[in-house]
C-alpha cells in the first residue's frame, strides 16, 4: 500500500498545489487516478480472507464469494511471467462453480495448500484440467502431492 500511497501523493499534490498546463494536468491527473485505483485495489485485497471448510471455499471481505465443493466445475492454474526470460512471475488460480468465480494468486498465505486441495476436489468431481493447468501443477510439484494424499485416503 505504501507504493500506491506514495505514487498518489507524488502525482496528486502537484496537481492540486501547482498551476500546471493542460497537458501536465492530464498526465498528472491520469497518473494520480491510476495510483488511486491501485491503492484501493491493494487495500481491498489486504482485508479479504479465504476460508476453506469441508463443504465450501469462501472469500470474505469486499465482494463475498462462496463456492460449494460439490458444485466446483472449473479449475485453472495459470502462470504469468513478469520478465522476458520467465524467471519471475506469479501463479493465478481460478475456480468456479454454482455460477460464481474465485481468483487467487500466489501472494496469499498457503497458496500451494489451497491449490492442492482444489486439485483433489477437481479430481473427485471429475473435472477435466487443461494441459496448461496440469503443466503448472507439475511445475510446482502439486500433482504428485495430490496423488499421494489421494492414494493414502483410499
Amino acid at each position: 500500500m505504501l507504493r500506491g500511497a506514495s505514487g498518489f501523493i507524488v502525482t496528486g499534490v502537484p496537481l492540486m498545489m501547482i498551476p500546471l498546463t493542460t497537458i501536465l494536468e492530464i498526465i498528472f491527473g491520469s497518473l494520480a487516478m491510476l495510483f488511486g485505483l491501485y491503492l484501493i485495489r491493494t487495500y481491498l485485497r489486504a482485508y479479504q480472507v479465504i476460508e476453506i471448510e469441508d463443504k465450501v471455499i469462501r472469500r470474505t471481505g469486499y465482494m463475498d464469494t462462496e463456492i460449494p465443493w460439490e458444485k466446483l466445475d472449473t479449475m485453472k492454474l495459470h502462470y504469468f511471467s513478469t520478465r522476458y526470460n520467465k524467471n519471475s512471475g506469479y501463479l493465478e488460480l481460478k475456480i468456479a462453480g454454482n455460477g460464481k468465480e474465485l481468483y487467487l494468486d500466489n501472494s496469499i498465505n498457503d497458496f500451494n495448500a489451497i491449490v492442492s486441495y482444489c486439485n483433489l476436489v477437481a479430481r473427485r468431481n471429475n473435472i477435466c484440467l487443461s494441459k496448461v493447468t496440469t503443466d503448472n501443477l507439475k511445475a510446482i510439484g502439486l500433482i504428485k502431492i495430490a496423488q499421494n494424499i489421494n492414494d493414502n485416503v483410499r
